[in-house]
């Protein structure tokens, strides 16, 4: 670009027509300009190679911020503002970046976001800078050594789910040769794209004209027909590159059904021969036939986010794509998967270790995409790969699924995402129906008469969409076919915003004229029912002596359950369920240190399926180890299920050990002994000390009465119990073997800074499992922990478990200020609080230092139950407590409240506060709340206080599901502590607080939706209000 500034500084480098304004750059003012940029983006440091975040329409703006990136040794991310906002936050917070760019409009909406800007230095337009420095040449990297990474780009073709790929120098300037080499573009032609400059495509481009001296042509992204005919008629261009969904839109045909312009008004009559090539698709023929009779000569090619834009490219009006570009390679493998490689290829995925998995091998990308060669090596695309689900590494094509349902006249279109609501096994469809079509056709098969409401709001026309869904797939092959497939019942918004966010999905689905017909279906693929494969997570079965014990996990798949159908609140709940706590790590490492060698198994059980096979799959999978001691780790939540699973195992493996621990089993020690005799003892409390000693004794065969924080039966039938053995220094533990744990099944992990509790809530029973003297880890080894997962398991999102993790502020704010130094936004965090132990001071260095998130415990909105419950060291009000999660709200992006109904002493006025501040908080836009029913945890005030007067519980929305209800409710008729979650402490109004309840947090059932659900809501969040504002007014008149 500077010898073209030096050569030909008058020549037309770029020219533009948007919707605020055109114009043109000489390569003089680019080349000025580009320096200008690049002097305001130094490397802060030496060496250092800092990311750029780059958020721009279209305009001279956008490309000089790009250009000025390359040239300060930066990696430019520019990200397309045309996403919807909360798509921008995502990927603004995913990129990690030391700098960022923006236009007026988004600098204003994001610079209040929290948590998002303050991670680098926002550069507004227009920023002063000085007179740039002359540019270091670029050295070529050493023989072996992967060339830096010049573009980061965000793609959803090949992978299913969003990713950011790293494209380096090389492999760009390789693109843009070999676009201009196919093109034989040559000084003096323009080339117009329809591209965002955001796009590896556009950037292709320009490098092509850079390089043959053509002028680089470009206007808004997707234009108007308007907009398209006035470029094409200032710039008479040479060649022009669309999509195949903008051509589409704009010749009236595509997904949003925009009016079709008369055949003689558009596209407008080129004045000389075009060039059109087609990206990502194939035009239908008929509008093929209408672009080459206006004159355009089309071309279609074949490109890759991850191959730095066009792959192939064919002549003009031939029925394939091409061959491949000047130093690019393509294959295709004997399943018709199409492979890519050469020149051209990425570097990566961002964050993510070289290779990326099963996706690269032997310099090779497998696309996804099908397609077949034919003996001249012209390309036949035949499946996009937007969304192909993975399956063993390679693609599996949504094309085929596309196909299957587009060729049912019912369906107009169907766009189909791979990797959907639970992961690269499944698929989400959204189809957008013919309404006319569907209208007859459901009304001769019903007798549905007109006049009968909305079509698709009808469940008989959604259990009718879903046969014929159903129907559709049954032609796909044995090994392909859906395990299942579910409508789903709300509109996937942000779901397929997150699987696909590209113009292809946002042309189909976030127009709002469009979104009336779209419905959405999960479609899972079947899966076999072998050990190991989605529920036991273990290594292969060890040789008998090689393994001393093995370690049970147990989990489910929603840890800590709303009790409520509404499926936001289930996904909230899957998400802790995916972090991996610290206490599983740590006594591995205590058992290892003691010498003892584990076999770790992993069990999931599926809360939504019949338990009696898992429970038998799980013993089988127990019984066929060889160790002989078993020791189970789980929750109070998921002590039934290992209860029961203990018990089928002893009947197929009687000569096994069983030892137990973790929350769940400590409280319910007693009760676990005297009723099941499978279960040989029961670790009370912190097991780092106790574990190795009770190994050692099973081993030994010597008794194990006497150990502390052991609860086991005396010789005589009696139970034993020896107080158990505070940990008063943690830095004294062996560190947490992480080294063990797969982290593919964890999105984050736990990390634990203290133990203990100094408050005596009475339905807490975190001050039973640890006591009341608070032991706290030194800051070194908690960022240590940190610093290992970090560099060895490329983990860098964290969970502080501990239950008050702020409640030494000045170390609090210590930790915030090393994790910010060591990581620099590269990492997240968030934490568990309280409202009295927050203040705006610790939320600003919290947020600061990359904290996104805080769960904070308000616990009811009435001053007589926190009063009556919550014994923290400082008491606070309700009006405190609203003031501390709005401070939070601007501090973090993601703020949850806890609250809980239905104490013991809790009066209807009382429930009646909680739910009004719950709806205060919501409507203020504080964050998200979670409004738990009480449920009594063993050793707890409220536990022992309700342990005569307790119920089982009885509504629908009680946990557990009705799968698993009747053998857990006999467990709880043995002993409540064998499943307090069945149970219910005695309130004042059960019935009609279960009543409001429910209907205040669900809205009903789960087919009232809409306007009635939402005036249900309204209705009776203002009789709440009615209620108690009478019984204040009645309680200041006298007697």
């Amino acid at each position: 670009m500077e010898r073209r500034a030096r050569e030909t500084p008058e020549k037309t480098a770029a020219r533009w027509v948007t919707g605020r304004g055109a114009g043109s750059l000489s390569w003089a003012e680019l080349a000025r300009r580009t320096g200008l940029e690049a002097a305001r983006l130094r490397p802060t440091a030496p060496g250092q190679q800092n990311i750029a975040a780059i958020v721009m329409a279209n305009g001279p703006e956008l490309l000089c911020a790009e250009l000025g990136a390359l040239a300060a040794g930066c990696t430019a991310a520019p990200i397309d503002p045309c996403h919807p906002a909360f798509v921008v936050r995502q990927s603004l917070a995913e990129t990690r970046f030391e700098f960022l760019l923006a236009g007026d409009e988004a600098l204003l909406r994001w610079s209040r976001s929290a948590g998002l800007l303050n991670v680098g230095q926002v550069i507004p337009p227009g920023a002063p800078a000085q007179e740039p420095p002359p540019v270091p040449p670029a050295q070529e990297p050493a023989a072996g050594v992967q060339p830096a990474a010049a573009l980061l780009a965000l793609t959803a073709g090949s992978v299913g789910r969003p990713k950011r790929v790293l494209l380096s120098q090389p492999a760009l300037l390789a693109a843009g040769r070999g676009l201009a080499s196919a093109l034989r573009l040559r000084e003096g032609q323009t080339y117009l794209t329809l591209s965002h400059l955001s796009s590896p495509w556009a950037f292709q481009e320009f490098l092509a004209c850079l390089q043959s001296g053509s002028v680089f042509c470009f206007t808004d992204a997707a234009p108007s027909q308007a907009l398209f005919s006035r470029a094409a008629r200032e710039f008479s261009p040479d060649f022009i590159r669309a999509g195949c969904e903008v051509l589409l839109e704009l010749l009236g045909t595509g997904p949003s059904r925009r009016p079709a312009p008369p055949a003689g008004d558009f596209p407008p009559r080129p004045e000389k021969p075009v060039r059109l090539l087609v990206s990502t698709g194939t035009l239908p023929p008929e509008a093929a036939a209408r672009l080459a009779e206006r004159g355009y000569a089309v071309s279609s090619s074949y490109g890759l986010t991850e191959a730095c834009g066009i792959v192939t490219l064919g002549p003009p009006g031939a029925p394939h794509q091409g061959v491949p570009l000047a130093g690019v390679e393509v294959r295709a493998a004997h399943n018709g998967e199409l492979l890519v490689g050469g020149e051209t290829l990425m570097n990566g995925y961002f964050e993510e270790a070289p290779g990326a998995g099963a996706r690269l091998a032997g310099g090779l990308l497998y696309t996804g995409d099908s397609g077949s060669l034919d003996a001249a090596g012209n390309l036949h695309f035949s499946g996009a790969g937007v969304g192909g689900a993975v399956k063993e590494g390679r693609g599996v094509p949504a094309g085929l699924i596309e196909d299957l349902l587009t060729r049912n006249p019912l369906f107009r279109r169907a766009v189909v995402l791979g990797g959907g609501p639970e992961g690269p096994s499944s698929s989400l469809a959204l189809v957008f129906p013919d309404m006319n079509r569907l209208r007859r056709r459901f009304r001769a098969l019903t007798g549905l008469p007109d006049g009968d409401g909305p079509l698709l709001k009808d469940l008989r026309v959604q259990a009718f969409l879903h046969k014929t869904v159903k129907d559709c797939l049954s032609g796909l092959p044995r090994e392909d076919a859906p395990g299942s497939i579910r409508m789903l019942s709300r509109h996937p918004r942000v779901n397929a915003l997150e699987l696909c966010p590209d113009r292809r999905l946002r042309s189909s689905i976030f127009k709002t004229r469009f979104q009336a017909g779209l419905q959405a279906c999960h479609i899972k693929r079947q899966q076999a029912r072998s050990v190991g494969a989605g529920r036991v997570h273990a290594g292969p079965v060890p040789a008998p002596g090689a393994a001393d014990f093995i370690f049970l996990t147990l989990e489910l798949d929603a840890l800590r359950p709303s009790m409520l159908p509404d499926e936001d609140l289930q996904r909230t709940s899957a998400k802790l369920e995916k972090i991996l706590t610290a206490g599983i790590p740590s006594l591995l490492a205590a058992a290892e240190h003691a010498g003892f060698r584990h076999d770790h198994v992993l069990y999931r059980f599926r809360t939504s399926q019949e338990s009696q096979p898992q429970l038998e799959e799980l013993a089988a999978a127990l019984a066929a180890r060889p160790a002989g001691i078993i020791a189970v780790s789980c929750f109070s939540l998921t002590l039934p299920f290992a209860l029961k699973t203990l018990e089928a195992l002893k009947r197929a493996a009687p000569g096994k050990k069983v030892v137990m621990g973790g929350c769940g089993p400590s409280g319910a020690a007693q009760a676990i002994l005297r009723h099941c005799p499978y279960v040989d003892a029961v670790v009370k409390g912190e097991g780092e000390i106790a574990f190795p000693r009770v190994l050692a004794a099973l081993r030994d065969g010597k008794p194990l009465a006497g150990i502390p924080g052991v609860t086991c039966r005396a010789p005589d039938g009696g139970l034993v119990t020896a107080p158990p053995e505070r940990i008063s220094d943690l830095d004294a533990l062996p560190k947490a073997a992480y080294q063990y744990m797969d982290g593919k099944n964890y999105v984050g992990v736990g990390i634990s800074t203290m133990r203990g509790c100094p408050n005596s809530c009475k339905y807490c029973g975190n001050r039973h499992m640890f006591g009341a003297q608070v032991a706290f880890r030194s800051l070194d080894c908690v960022l240590g922990d940190i610093e290992t997962l970090y560099r060895e398991k490329q983990k860098n999102f964290f969970f502080m478990i501990d239950e008050i993790f702020t409640l030494d502020k000045r170390r609090a704010i210590e930790f915030c200020s090393r994790f910010e130094k060591r990581f620099s936004g590269k990492a997240a965090w968030f934490c568990y609080s309280t409202v009295d132990a927050l203040d705006e001071e610790l939320m600003e260095a919290m947020a600061a230092s990359g904290c996104t998130g805080v769960y904070i415990g308000v616990e009811s909105g009435s001053a007589r139950v926190l009063k009556h419950n919550k014994r923290t060291q400082t008491e606070y009000s309700v009006e405190e407590a609203m003031k501390k999660v709005a401070a939070a709200s601007r501090f973090f992006s993601n703020v949850t409240i806890f609250l809980v109904v239905g104490f013991r002493e809790e009066s209807l006025h009382d429930f009646l506060e909680t739910l009004r501040l719950s709806r205060a908080m919501t409507r203020r836009g504080y964050g998200y709340v979670r409004i738990f029913w009480l449920k009594p945890i063993p050793l707890t005030p409220v536990f022992e206080d309700s342990r005569d007067t307790m119920t089982l519980a009885t509504s629908r929305f009680h946990w557990p599901p009705p799968h698993h209800i009747s053998w857990v409710k006999d467990l709880a008729l043995l002993d409540p502590a064998l499943a307090p979650w069945v149970m219910v402490v005695p309130t004042p109004f059960l019935k009609l607080k279960e009543f409001l309840y429910y209907y205040f947090i669900s809205q009903g059932s789960r087919a009232e939706k809409g306007r009635l659900a939402r005036l249900k809501k309204r209705l009776l969040g203002l009789a709440i209000d009615w209620f108690l504002d009478a019984t204040r007014f009645l309680s200041r008149v006298p007697q």
